[in-house]
């Protein structure tokens, strides 16, 4: 037979024990199926019913964990949010090319800046629709800006909304936070 140990006071299951395996099985305990062991296991219970004689699952965090653990995923999702955006960044230009603007076009449009000699050299570059085009220092100085722009916009709206997550008091002020643009 399966035994489901437990804590009296709080009904936190503390371990499984087997009459087949062990000697002794510690009190209080109640006796369970297979089963209902499996299901147990399957499903991560951690809570004893021992009146109706039931496994099954209980928060015991108390409230600040709770609050804590949905601060700290909701800055998680936020982080994930600012850097799918950042990723994601697309410029256009004063003449109408769309150019990708992320972190890595950002490192090799300031490499293109540094290697041109002059303003009107211009060098091949693939735009966001996967064309080829032809852009002068300007242009890419122009496509820097722009950039670097929209990542900042993205940051601060980041650092607005940890703020507000950090400082909420409440599950449901942090459950509230959206990313909105």
């Amino acid at each position: 037979m399966k035994y489901a140990h437990y804590d009296k006071e709080t009904g936190k299951l503390i371990g499984y024990y087997d009459s087949a395996i062990h000697q002794t099985i510690p009190e209080p305990n109640i006796q369970i199926t297979e089963e209902q062991w499996q299901e147990a296991i399957d499903n991560g219970y951690n809570y004893v019913d021992a009146k109706n004689k039931t496994l099954s699952y209980k928060d015991f965090r108390t409230e600040e964990e709770k609050l804590n653990d949905v601060k700290k995923n909701k800055i998680n999702y936020l982080k994930q949010t600012r850097d799918k955006l950042v990723n994601e960044i697309i410029v256009t230009l004063e003449m109408g090319e769309r150019l990708d603007g992320n972190e890595l076009a950002q490192t090799r449009m300031s490499r293109a800046i540094q290697a041109l000699p002059d303003d009107t050299t211009t060098l091949d570059w693939i735009d966001a629709n996967n064309n080829t085009v032809q852009l002068t220092k300007p242009k890419f100085s122009e496509a820097l800006v722009l950039a670097g722009q929209r990542q900042t916009e993205i940051y601060v709206k980041y650092n607005e909304l940890r703020t507000k997550a950090e400082n909420a008091t409440t599950v449901e002020e942090v459950e509230a936070i959206k990313w909105e643009d």
